[in-house]
């Protein structure tokens, strides 16, 4: 099964499988299965691209960057769940147990979800910049080196956050389905 997919700058699209690793399926469609070097059986739970081309890989146990044929692995980052990078090209991870972690400049700085569910499962960034993350209880903006709560949501159980071209906030939630936020208002 297929759990994840990004797509890189040349614009072909990588996944990442349970159980099976990474495929790479070309602008012509064709899919094929890509090897890394990863461990055998690696459940891919996120994917992701930075500013030098260097493809970001996470499973449950590890967090891996595949760049020039070669795996560098950050044993430390473990059950990373998203992956995102924002306009300035830092590298936002979010993961299971231990909140989110930004990494820029080869630096990474870890970040604690206020409300104490360390999960951190998805990132967007609004018109101005500004990184939006956050978990199953509440929805975050990035400011400095704090969280701080979004309020007014009309389900805390946020399940995905985007923004489209207008710069309306989309986000789907667990109980109310779809909303967007628009003109200091949402709407379900």
């Amino acid at each position: 099964a297929a759990l994840t997919v990004a797509v890189d700058r040349q614009g072909v699209a990588w996944v990442g499988y349970a159980r099976h690793g990474i495929g790479r399926i070309s602008l012509a469609g064709d899919g094929t299965p890509f090897d890394v070097g990863l461990p055998p059986g690696s459940e891919i739970s996120a994917l992701g691209f930075d500013v030098r081309d260097g493809m970001w890989i996470a499973t449950r146990h590890s967090l891996y960057r595949w760049q020039n044929k070669k795996l560098e692995e950050f044993p430390r980052m473990k059950s990373v769940r998203a992956i995102f990078r924002d306009r300035n090209g830092t590298m936002w991870f979010g993961t299971q147990t231990a909140g989110i972690t930004s990494m820029k400049d080869g630096v990474f700085t870890g970040y604690t979800m206020p409300d104490g569910n360390n999960t951190g499962l998805f990132f967007a960034e609004n018109p101005a910049g500004d990184v939006i993350t956050g978990n199953r209880s509440a929805l975050y903006k990035v400011a400095g080196r704090h969280l701080v709560e979004i309020p007014g949501l009309p389900d805390k159980r946020v399940r995905a956050v985007h923004f489209d071209l207008d710069g309306n906030m989309w986000i789907s939630t667990r109980d109310l389905g779809l909303a967007v936020f628009n003109g200091g208002r949402w709407f379900i």
